[in-house]
């Protein structure tokens, strides 16, 4: 820039007046690097996924429906977590899951991760829940028998309360 400045014949115009010269590439690479880093930023991609034995269980996460399993689901806020599985043939089976938070996702550390490094982060939570078949009922008795033991129990109670 200093030789663009000077007049052709290389004497200054203006002797007394000095040109400052350039900044220095670091802070400009830093700066770029900033940069990039905050337009990517919130690039973590937190995913709980479910599954359960046997497969194909009617899932449902805080009271709301997602599908069978195997299924995924993305989530912002760590905490705890009710997960429900259903299928039929097998008792239904209802969990308290705690999802905590990752070291990269805590502060200061999340500014550092989220913010400021440009590639995408993928915290993963996996969820096992197992059915156990259903005991069958017992089988029906004779109806002349619950109806004696009925009359019985009836009978044996007290008069007042």
């Amino acid at each position: 820039m200093r030789r663009l400045a000077k007049p052709l014949t290389g004497e200054y115009s203006c002797p007394g007046v000095r040109i400052p010269p350039s900044p220095p590439l670091f802070p400009l690479a830093l700066l770029a690097f900033l940069a990039t880093g905050l337009a990517a930023a919130g690039c973590a991609r937190r995913v709980l996924r479910i599954e359960s034995d046997p497969p194909g269980a009617t899932i449902r996460l805080d009271g709301v429906e997602l599908g069978e399993a195997p299924v995924e689901e993305e989530f912002t806020y760590a905490g705890v977590r009710e997960i429900e599985a259903s299928l039929e043939g097998h008792e239904t089976t209802r969990a308290l899951v705690p999802i905590r938070v990752p070291i990269w996702s805590r502060f200061p550390f999340d500014l550092l991760f989220e913010a400021l490094l440009p590639f995408p982060h993928l915290d993963v939570h996996e969820v096992r829940l197992s059915l156990p078949p259903r005991e069958p009922p017992p089988p029906p008795e004779d109806v002349g028998e619950i109806l004696e033991r009925a009359n019985a129990l009836r009978h044996e109670r007290p008069e007042d309360p």
